[in-house]
């Protein structure tokens, strides 16, 4: 707030004027300002006395008058400061600081939710297609697709869907993964459902394996055996056509393996599997497997005893082409038939964890 003074000159028709008339104690108007006698008026010139009319005198023709007010000069307003723009930046960045954890944390409880539904509802379905006494695959096992991006429950505890208590270890298998599945299925042994959250399968779900081998099988002719070893070294062989025609995500791709046939016309085909790579599978010694008779579409898990020839380790090396039907028999036995391979590779899993 600025002082400012101003100075007026005022120019008198009278040569000389009588300070004793009251002539400040009035107002008059200069330049559009008033001039009132609560203004501080300084009188520059020295007055003199008239002897002859007994008054105070000026002599000049204009008086000085000096003024001091205080003048409230409004600021320009340009927008905002730095000051300011940085302020409510850091508030901004303190209130998202503090409600993005808190929202992530109520969204990852609600897919939870969800996923906690979708295995109510598919537990329901199965536990009643069991009960109905359906045998249908589809009907007594669902594959849920888990929505949560965390492992494990974040936001429940002490879960319990149907019968089955997360504190029941035979029938709650592993721990929720993020994108995960949890395998909702009938079990006969158990009499009861099993949820399993391992995260799923690691292969293409209802594969045809045997259409892996179909163009190879054609080209035969009238040769009716064959046997197609995983591990066969040579490129130019039918081995290499049938693991370049594999899906990405087929069983197939891990592990060794084996297709085989007899000689007769009535022959059927069989696939023998293991989980252990050419670099894993220890020969000569007794090897869990799963076999898969392709007339019967069943699966069964069996053991089966590797072999070193031809430059590399065949499952069930042993068997020859004119042998394949009856040594096949042999190894099938009396075990039990599996409808699906995700149930023949549940009892595969069990035998080889007890094997090791």
């Amino acid at each position: 707030s600025p002082i400012r003074t101003y100075t007026f000159i005022v120019s008198l028709r009278k040569p000389k004027v009588n300070l004793d008339s009251g002539f400040l104690g009035g107002s008059f108007r200069f330049f559009g300002l008033d001039i009132i006698e609560k203004c501080n008026y300084n009188i520059l010139n020295i007055p003199r006395y008239n002897a002859f009319t007994g008054h105070r005198e000026l002599a000049c023709r204009s008086w000085f008058f000096e003024r001091e007010e205080t003048i409230m000069m409004p600021r320009k307003s340009y927008g905002f400061t730095l000051l300011e723009m940085l302020i409510v930046v850091a508030i901004i960045a303190v209130l998202v600081a503090t409600a993005i954890p808190i929202f992530a944390n109520q969204l990852e409880k609600s897919r939870e939710a969800a996923d906690l539904a979708n295995v109510c509802s598919a537990y329901a379905v199965v536990l009643s297609n069991a009960m109905l006494g359906y045998e249908n695959p589809d009907d007594i096992e669902k594959v849920v697709q888990l929505q949560q991006k965390q492992d494990g429950f974040q936001g429940f505890q002490d879960i319990t869907i149907g019968d089955v208590s997360d504190k029941d270890k035979a029938r709650w298998i592993g721990q929720p993964q993020a994108d995960g599945v949890c395998a909702v299925y009938y079990d006969e042994e158990l009499n009861g459902i099993i949820l399993d959250w391992t995260g799923g399968y690691p292969y293409l779900r209802n594969e045809d394996f045997f259409s892996y081998t179909k163009k190879e099988v054609d080209s035969l002719g009238k040769q009716h055996d064959y046997r197609f070893d995983s591990g066969y070294p040579k490129k130019n062989s039918y081995v290499k056509d049938v693991i370049s025609s594999l899906d990405e995500d087929s069983l197939l791709k891990t592990g060794t393996w084996v297709f085989l046939r007899g000689t007769k016309q009535t022959d059927t085909g069989y696939l023998v599997w293991t989980s252990y790579d050419q670099k894993t599978i220890k020969r000569d010694q007794e090897t869990p497997v799963i076999i898969l008779d392709q007339k019967s579409g069943k699966y069964y898990v069996s053991s089966s005893i590797p072999r070193y020839k031809d430059n590399c380790i065949k499952i069930a090396g042993d068997i020859t082409a004119q042998e394949t039907t009856a040594e096949m028999a042999k190894m099938i036995g009396s075990n039990k038939a599996y409808n699906t391979i995700d149930a023949a590779y549940r009892a595969y899993i069990k035998v080889l964890n007890a094997s090791k």
